[in-house]
């Protein structure tokens, strides 16, 4: 009991002889026992030195991570709270600490020599020796010797023997009661810098690379680290507890600890961990259980056949603040450190591996007669170390680092994809932070707004629907063929009307297409089939309206004012004009595709500002400025065609729609000019912004011209037919076209003949009045058919003009009206008859 009076004493009595120099701020790292333990030990030899120096201790974060911004947030910083002068720093720490740090080559690099060339390699940056190397940490596989035995088994190689050999000892010790929670396999899943150290010794053995090579090369998207990725994660909740993606190091441990786990990966300061371990907390160093430790063993990672079984070294060292105001004091503390002695301490009691080379070599001075596991049952000198490559990565590794324990962790907790998706993603985020030269497969990590498929789906519905609208109105007119409305209309351009909004609607099929789902010479083809058919369609549609409406023209109008142009009025010849417009059209595209062919292109929208590569694009048709030139043209000819269709339907607008359905095509007409004209620009402002918009646009645009044409065509030609008309409506349309025909035969030269036809307007306009809701069609087939001059139907005329027209019409024109009425004589209604058995 007197024994500690007489330490303490002493102690006091120094203490009061003693005046320290100065204070040294040091931090050793966070407060675990191994660290406690070298604080202790140098706080007492320093205040033995002469002068004594007081050693104060700067408790750093427990995390890396916030251990490294800890240290980077202390550099001149004179104040005592804030003030730290020795670092305890890792070797990819020193690149971007450089500036920060004293150089020291001259005061310690002679005897560099004596260390393990390894750590003073990785310590040394720049030709500046930025650290004394500590001790040696890296990852190694702590299993139960016990185990092992107790199933036969062997430790194993490769890591298919590792998840064998875990699987079944897994099983039989599950079968224990009371072990039902066993688990084979415990390592670190969280996201920090251990998970990055430990996915890059998965790579690693799998033979997958470093992620980044000595000569710079990112290495990392390969089929060996996609089958680590696979493997890591096949582990869970299989030989490793889900739970381990949320824990650190000093939680993974425990079930190890505890003999609840038969394998453990972890770094080799676990070593003393092990031999230090008691289950109740008391003193670690008073005889407590030793019974575990003993059944311990160390191995190096496994490997897949033909690969190493290499381990990620991190090598420990102390640096010296660059701004330090006691420099001198702090080196002397440096002095201690470095020493053989301290070394040797901390291999005795946390058994951390030295990185001095004597005591590599000399086992009986490091470990004298302590159990097992040690230290010195490393191979340190001879152990298969993965050199990063930190001369490469300089002063990135702190933004590398973060990129892949993230990624790994994500992928852990099934946030993101596949593992292969996963290496490519690291892969190009590793580009992007530290390669200027970005890849074209890692470009294509861009946000490419691709078209939704239901756009696909939306061409292909409504190009069925206009077809089968084309197959139904051709059929139904090949069907009523000889139906007196049908003859009447021309049957021969309804059906090429069909064919061509046909032709024209396949190219919906095509227009939601994009490079998700197709190569890009399927894609161009696409793009130039889409323009294709539909100028071919177009052409064959609109045509065939002009030709047939001229050809009414011909015979209603030309041959009722005396011109001569009737006698070309064979349906033949109209048929060689379409032909002849279709093959311009054909030799108009086929120029096109051979000079400046649509092609499909992809446009940067967004470009990094920094590294100049693509973020976000959009594709769509396109090409050279010939492209859009040809373009241009084309639109414009078929608006001129349409304009001139409708200049004929105005040369026909007094013949009744039975004969040219001028009214119907007129508004198909109106109806496809307003898109030709409004669509474009609309659709142009949206191409290269939005392909989705701009793909909508353009479906509905070239769904709804043929559409429109199908529908004002046809529906109004398949009603007439099943309408049903009396005595009276049949009159009054003959009243009407008869007085249009007169019409149009007075000159416009004399007043008298202005007074006339303002008269002839009146009456028009007082039949029109009369039962507007009347229907003429059936009227108009039974004239058609040549019917010849009726007394009696000329009788209810008059009859009918004096109720109802008469009393309907000005004042001034009521005289007038019984004088038109008799000009219709018999000739000119035998003339009529004659024009109508041509049609």
């Amino acid at each position: 009991s007197a024994a500690p009076l007489l330490g303490v004493s002493m102690r006091l009595f120094h203490a009061l002889c003693s005046v320290a120099s100065a204070t040294v701020y040091w931090n050793p790292g966070d407060s675990i026992l191994r660290h406690n333990l070298e604080y202790n030990k140098t706080y007492h030899v320093v205040r033995n030195f002469n002068p004594s120096i007081n050693l104060s201790r700067v408790t750093c974060p427990p995390r890396l991570e916030d251990e490294i911004a800890f240290v980077n947030n202390r550099y001149a910083k004179p104040n005592p709270t804030e003030r730290l002068d020795i670092f305890r720093v890792e070797s990819s720490w020193l690149r971007q600490m450089e500036e920060n740090l004293y150089d020291l080559t001259p005061r310690y690099g002679s005897m560099m020599a004596q260390f393990d060339q390894r750590a003073v390699e990785a310590l040394t940056v720049n030709g500046k020796l930025l650290a004394i190397p500590s001790f040696l940490d890296f990852s190694l596989i702590y299993y139960r010797k016990d185990l092992l035995t107790l199933y036969n088994k062997s430790y194993p190689t490769t890591w298919d023997e590792f998840e064998e050999t875990a699987t079944f000892i897994q099983t039989e010790q599950r079968k224990i009661i009371g072990n039902e929670d066993f688990w084979a396999f415990m390592w670190q899943g969280s996201a920090n810098e251990i998970l990055t150290v430990l996915t890059m010794q998965f790579v690693a053995s799998h033979g997958g690379g470093k992620f980044i090579e000595d000569d710079g090369s990112i290495s990392i998207n390969n089929p060996n680290a996609i089958a680590a990725f696979q493997r890591a994660k096949r582990w869970l909740n299989f030989i490793t507890p889900s739970t381990i993606v949320n824990q650190h190091l000093h939680e993974t441990k425990l079930p190890f600890l505890l003999e609840k786990s038969l394998f453990l990966m972890d770094l080799t300061h676990v070593i003393g961990e092990i031999h230090n371990w008691s289950p109740t907390g008391a003193d670690l160093f008073s005889c407590g259980i030793r019974s575990f430790s003993s059944s311990v063993g160390l191995g190096n990672p496994p490997g897949q056949p033909s690969h190493n079984n290499i381990s990620v070294p991190w090598f420990w060292g102390w640096s010296v603040n660059k701004y330090t105001p006691e420099l001198n004091e702090t080196l002397r503390v440096l002095d201690y450190l470095a020493s053989e002695t301290q070394q040797l301490f901390k291999a005795e009691r946390s058994e951390d591996p030295p990185t001095r080379i004597v005591l590599q070599e000399n086992d009986t001075l490091t470990c004298g007669n302590r159990s097992n596991p040690t230290c010195c049952d490393i191979d340190v000198e001879n152990q298969p170390l993965l050199k990063r490559a930190l001369e490469k990565i300089g002063t990135k590794y702190f933004d590398i680092s973060p990129i892949i324990f993230t990624k790994m962790h994500e992928y852990l907790v099934g946030n993101i994809g596949t593992a292969a998706e996963v290496v490519e993603d690291i892969e190009c985020t590793l580009h992007r932070t530290y390669s200027q030269d970005i890849p074209s497969h890692c470009r294509g990590a861009q946000n490419y707004n691709y078209r939704p498929s239901y756009l696909n789906t939306l061409g292909i519905i409504l190009c069925v629907i206009n077809v089968a609208l084309s197959l139904s109105f051709g059929i139904w007119v090949a069907y009523n063929r000889n139906d007196k409305v049908v003859l009447a209309s021309q049957p021969h351009f309804l059906y090429l009307v069909c064919i061509g909004c046909m032709i024209s609607s396949v190219s919906l099929v095509f227009i939601g297409a994009d490079d998700r789902n197709h190569t890009k010479e399927e894609l161009d083809s696409m793009c130039q089939a889409t323009v294709w058919f539909y100028a071919l369609g177009f052409a064959t549609t609109i045509t065939s309206l002009y030709a047939k409406t001229y050809r009414v023209k011909m015979l209603m109008v030309d041959v009722t004012e005396g011109r001569k142009g009737h006698n070309g009025v064979k349906i033949a010849i109209f048929f060689y004009a379409i032909g002849l417009a279709v093959l311009v059209e054909v030799f108009y595209m086929t120029v096109w595709t051979a000079v400046a062919p649509v092609r499909w292109v992809r446009q940067c929208q967004r470009e990094n500002a920094d590294y100049g590569y693509c973020e976000e694009s959009v594709g769509n048709c396109g090409g050279s400025v010939g492209t859009v030139v040809f373009l241009a043209v084309l639109l414009a000819t078929h608006l001129i065609y349409l304009i001139y269709t409708l200049y004929v339907c105005y040369l026909v607008r007094n013949v009744p729609s039975e004969f040219s359905e001028h009214k119907y095509i007129t508004a198909s007409a109106v109806s496809s000019i307003e898109i030709l004209v409004v669509s474009p620009p609309i659709i142009a402002l949206s191409w290269q912004s939005s392909a989705t918009v701009s793909t909508i646009l353009l479906t509905f645009a070239l769904f709804a011209s043929d559409f429109g044409v199908l529908v004002m065509i046809f529906i109004p030609k398949i009603c007439s037919t099943y309408e049903k008309h009396d005595e009276k409506t049949l009159i009054q349309e003959d009243i009407l076209f008869n007085l249009r025909r007169k019409a149009r035969k007075i000159s416009s030269g004399s007043p008298e003949d202005t007074y006339e036809r303002n008269r002839l307007r009146d009456l028009q306009k007082a039949m029109s009045i009369q039962d507007r809701k009347s229907d003429i069609s059936s009227a108009r087939k039974d004239f058609y058919a040549g019917r010849e001059s009726n007394p009696r139907l000329e009788e209810q005329a008059s009859e009918m003009e004096a109720k109802s027209s008469i009393s309907r019409v000005s004042p001034g024109s009521r005289g007038g009206i019984m004088k038109s009425m008799a000009v219709f004589t018999l000739s000119e209604e035998n003339k009529l008859s004659k024009v109508s058995r041509k049609i």
